[in-house]
Parts: C-alpha cells; sequence; structure tokens
C-alpha cells in the first residue's frame, strides 16, 4: 500500500482547514443568532458542524482518507471521516472567531479609557 507524499499531506490538509473555515463562516450567523445560542449546548453545536461537513464530503465526494493512501475510488467511510474533520475544524475555527472578538474588545475599551482619560485630564488644566 503506498502513502501519499509530504506535498499531498500538506494539501489535504490545508483543503481540510479552507473547508472548515468555509463552514465555521456559514454557521457563525446561525450560532451567533441569541435565541439559537442560549438554545443549543456545545455539544449540539459540534453535532451540527460535523453534519454539515459530512454534508459537504458527501456532496463533494471528497475523501481525504482515501486521497491519503491514494485510493481510486471514494469511499463513504472515508466522506465520513473527512466530514467529522471538516466539522471539527470549523469547532475551532468558531473558538478563535471568538478569542479575535474578545481581544478586539479589549482593545475597543482599553482605547475608549485611555481617550477618556486624556479629555478629563485636558479639562482640569
Amino acid at each position: 500500500m503506498q502513502i501519499a507524499t509530504p506535498e499531498v499531506l500538506f494539501k489535504i490538509a490545508a483543503l481540510i482547514a479552507i473547508l472548515g473555515a468555509i463552514a465555521q463562516l456559514t454557521l457563525l450567523q446561525f450560532f451567533e443568532i441569541p435565541t439559537v445560542s442560549n438554545f443549543l449546548g456545545k455539544g449540539a453545536r459540534t453535532i451540527i458542524a460535523s453534519a454539515f461537513g459530512i454534508w459537504i464530503a458527501i456532496a463533494y465526494e471528497i475523501d481525504a482518507v482515501g486521497m491519503l493512501l491514494l485510493a481510486t475510488e471514494t469511499t463513504k467511510l472515508g466522506m465520513f471521516i473527512t466530514g467529522v474533520a471538516i466539522g471539527g475544524g470549523s469547532k475551532y475555527m468558531h473558538r478563535l472567531y471568538k478569542m479575535v472578538k474578545e481581544y478586539q474588545n479589549i482593545q475597543k475599551a482599553t482605547t475608549f479609557k485611555i481617550m477618556a482619560d486624556g479629555k478629563s485630564n485636558m479639562a482640569s488644566k
């Protein structure tokens, strides 16, 4: 059995990362709705993201396992595993998005505080 070269491994990893990011951007609008966010638990989000990833893999017949093993045909199991990987990538992209958003909020709050302190200092002089 042959295994893919490092270049092919990189392309497969990049493909899964890009599809995970696309899935995240698609699902983000849904997950950020306050009603949906309050209704869904963390486990439900993972299941939805995985189901969406599996749908993408089956719809486009993406079999990363088959690509790694240089198989000539795609398999349902390979597409399922690829879809779960895409969904998992979506989950981590969602965490990254939340971290960046939180950092931006901290930066804005710091900027406004500095601006407010500057105005109050100038008013007292």
